[in-house]
C-alpha cells in the first residue's frame, strides 16, 4: 500500500517528517510517472513547494498549523483551483483558468493542505473510463471514471488524498478500479460552489485515499459537522444485503463480497437479507433525470460547442434532447419510490452492503463487459450498483477486499443512513483492519 494520510499527519505532528519531505517525494513520483500515466492534467509544483516551506517554517517557529498541515492533495479538474487549468476533461475548456478556489478547496487550504495539481477527468464527468489515463498497475485496463485521474493518482502514490466528484458513482468506480478507498458523503454535506455541475440534484464531492482511516481527517475538513455523523449506537450492527442486487456479479466479485460478509459476521455483526430497488429499475430513471439535468446546464452554458463534445457525451445529451418532459416527471416519481424502498431497508438494518462493481476492471478496448447474466455496455456495468445512492443521497464508501494476480480487484460498497457519514467510515475502518493487507 502507498503512504497513508493518517500516518503522515501523525509523523508531522511528532516531528518525524516535514511537509517539504512528503511534498517533494510526491512531486518526484509525479515527475517520474505522470508523463506515461497522465493521471494529472496540471502539476502545481512551485506553489506546492512554497506552501510546504511556509508550513514547516511556521511549525519550527512554534506557530499554529492546520489539521491537514502539509498533506499533499490532488483536485479533480472540474473543481476550481485559483490559477489552475480546470477544464473538466473538455478540450474546448482547455484555456479556462479558475479565478478563485471552490469552497471545498478553500476549506482544505484553510487547514494547510497542499494542492499538488489537477487530476484528469472523463469528459464533462459524463463517462466512466477516463481513457486518457493509464492504470498504474494494469496498463491495459481502465482506471474508471469520471474521477479516473484521482483514482490513478492515488494508486500511483502521487498524493496522500485526492478529491473526486460522484453523480452516478464517479468516486467509487475509480476507487474500485484502482483498488483505493473512495467516499461519497451524504448529498449536500460538502459544498459544490465552484464545482462544474453534471446534474445538480445528484452531484457529490468527496475524497479518494489509500486507507479507510484516511477518510476522517479529510472529510472532517470538507464537512465541519462530520464528527457529529457517527452511529447512534456502538455496535455490533445489523448489515443488510440483497442477493438479487448483485445477481449479475462475476464469480470473483461474488466470492470477494461474500467473504467480506463473513468477515463482518466474524466481528459480531448480524447479516440480514433486505430488499433493494433492482439495479435495472434504477438505471432506467437514472439515465433520464441525470441527462435532463446535464442538458439543462450544457445546452445553456455551451450552446455552440455541440461538435466539440466527444461522441459518448453527445450520446448522453441526445437523451436529454429526445425525451419529453413527462418522462422526467416519471423518472422523479420512480426515484422517490427508490428512496422510500431504501429508507424502509434502513428501518431493518444499520448499513447496506453490496459489491461496488459487478465486474473486475475491464480492458480499455472493451465496449461490452461480461457479467454473470451476459454482456452489457461498460457504462452500465460500472454504474449499476453505485448510482442508486446518488439518487437517494445516502453516504456510500468503496473499500477494496480482493486483488488477483494482475493487481486488479473487487471492492465492497458500504452505504449508511442519511447524515451518518462517520458511521460508514468507522465501519469501513474496522473492516479494513480485520481484512489486513491485500495480497495480489
Amino acid at each position: 500500500m502507498n503512504e497513508t494520510a493518517h500516518s503522515y499527519l501523525d509523523d508531522f505532528d511528532t516531528g518525524k517528517t516535514t511537509s517539504k519531505k512528503v511534498v517533494a517525494r510526491c512531486l518526484e513520483r509525479i515527475s517520474e510517472r505522470n508523463p506515461s500515466l497522465h493521471a494529472l492534467s496540471e502539476v502545481l509544483a512551485e506553489a506546492a513547494l512554497a506552501q510546504a516551506d511556509d508550513i514547516d517554517r511556521r511549525k519550527s517557529a512554534g506557530q499554529k498549523t492546520g489539521r491537514l498541515a502539509g498533506l499533499p492533495v490532488i483536485i479533480k479538474d472540474l473543481v476550481d483551483v485559483e490559477g489552475a487549468h480546470c477544464k473538466a476533461g473538455l478540450d474546448f475548456l482547455k484555456d479556462y483558468i479558475a479565478e478563485q478556489d471552490a469552497e471545498l478547496v478553500r476549506r482544505l487550504r484553510a487547514e494547510d493542505a497542499v494542492i499538488l495539481g489537477m487530476s484528469e477527468t472523463d469528459s464533462g464527468a459524463f463517462l466512466v473510463r477516463t481513457p486518457q489515463t493509464t492504470h498504474p498497475v494494469a496498463p491495459d485496463h481502465v482506471v474508471g471514471g469520471s474521477s479516473g485521474g484521482s483514482g490513478a493518482a492515488m494508486a500511483a502514490g502521487f498524493g496522500l488524498a485526492a478529491i473526486g466528484t460522484d453523480t452516478g458513482g464517479s468516486i467509487r468506480i475509480p476507487a474500485a478500479c484502482c483498488s483505493v478507498v473512495g467516499f461519497k458523503p451524504t448529498y449536500g454535506r460538502v459544498p459544490l460552489d465552484g464545482v462544474r455541475p453534471l446534474a445538480w440534484s445528484l452531484d457529490h464531492a468527496g475524497p479518494l485515499v489509500n486507507s479507510a482511516a484516511d477518510i476522517a481527517p479529510v472529510q472532517a475538513v470538507l464537512d465541519p459537522q462530520f464528527d457529529n455523523t457517527g452511529s447512534a449506537k456502538s455496535g455490533p450492527f445489523t448489515l443488510g444485503y440483497d442477493p438479487d442486487y448483485y445477481a449479475d456479479a462475476v464469480p470473483e466479485v461474488r466470492q470477494a463480497f461474500e467473504s467480506a460478509l463473513k468477515l463482518a459476521e466474524s466481528l459480531g455483526h448480524e447479516i440480514r437479507k433486505v430488499s433493494l430497488p433492482s439495479p435495472e429499475s434504477v438505471l432506467a430513471f437514472h439515465m433520464i433525470n441525470l441527462t435532463a439535468e446535464a442538458g439543462a446546464y450544457h445546452f445553456e452554458k455551451f450552446p455552440d460547442q455541440w461538435d466539440n463534445y466527444p461522441e459518448g457525451v453527445r450520446q448522453a445529451l441526445e437523451i436529454a434532447k429526445r425525451e419529453p418532459a413527462y418522462r422526467y416527471v416519471q423518472a422523479e416519481r420512480a426515484r422517490q419510490g427508490a428512496r422510500e424502498q431504501v429508507a424502509k431497508a434502513f428501518e431493518e438494518v444499520d448499513f447496506l452492503m453490496t459489491p461496488t462493481l459487478p465486474i473486475l476492471p475491464p480492458k480499455k478496448t472493451d465496449e461490452m463487459a461480461e457479467t454473470a447474466k451476459g454482456p452489457v455496455p461498460v457504462l452500465q456495468a460500472h454504474i449499476s450498483y453505485t448510482c442508486l445512492f446518488d439518487q437517494t443521497g445516502h453516504p456510500a464508501l468503496s473499500l477494496p477486499v480482493y486483488l488477483n494476480e494482475q493487481g486488479l480487484g473487487a471492492s465492497l460498497q458500504i452505504a449508511g443512513p442519511l447524515d451518518r457519514d462517520k458511521a460508514v467510515v468507522d465501519l469501513a475502518v474496522a473492516l479494513e483492519e480485520a481484512r489486513g493487507p491485500l495480497q495480489g
